[in-house]
């Protein structure tokens, strides 16, 4: 891991894994028009000084969102974009903090020599990256908290891919071509 830096409520942390990554096009599940692109970090526990910082950095938005969103006072009801997902039934998750980060702007994804990853193969659900949030305040339709902004992403390494499926050199390694029918040609 790198050393976490944090300035106010912005935090760049990794490598982490990452899951649920739709950082190529927006995720709009309801099809709505109003998509965004998102990821979610999977932040070891043992991570000692991420998790600090990211504790910090949600302290510090609690703070902007008393002075500017929350008339001077922390609602009683807070979301907080920080997690534990010991409980939650995706295994995967279980030993880590876990923030859900978004955007409405297309993220940068670069790789370790800080130039763009093209290849939206290269961008998938397990892979290891350092990445950039911000943690803000928000109060929406009676609802408040503080939610995570993705900023950017620097792949890292490549990772074992999550949800299944295998690459076609996987699922196609033992399959012996040599006895096809060549009456298709």
């Amino acid at each position: 891991m790198i050393e976490p830096k944090r300035t106010e409520s912005r935090v760049i942390l990794g490598p982490v894994v990452l899951s649920y990554v739709h950082l190529t096009e927006k995720y709009d599940p309801d099809n709505t028009g109003k998509g965004k692109y998102a990821v979610t970090l999977l932040i070891p526990k043992k991570e000692k000084a991420t998790v600090e910082a990211l504790h910090a950095a949600v302290e510090a938005a609690k703070k902007q969102g008393k002075q500017a969103k929350w008339e001077g006072k922390l609602p009683a009801k807070l979301d907080i974009a920080l997690r534990d997902d010991d409980e939650k039934e995706d295994e995967s998750m279980h030993g880590h903090w876990v923030i859900v980060a978004k955007t409405e702007r297309r993220p940068e994804v670069v790789d370790r020599d800080r130039m763009p990853i093209m290849d939206a193969e290269q961008i998938y659900s397990g892979m290891k990256a350092i990445v950039s949030i911000t943690l803000y305040p928000y109060k929406v339709s009676g609802n408040a908290g503080v939610a995570a902004a993705l900023n950017n992403v620097m792949k890292t390494h490549d990772g074992q891919r999550l949800g299944g499926g295998k690459s076609a050199k996987e699922d196609f390694a033992g399959v012996d071509t040599s006895a096809i029918d060549d009456e298709w040609d």
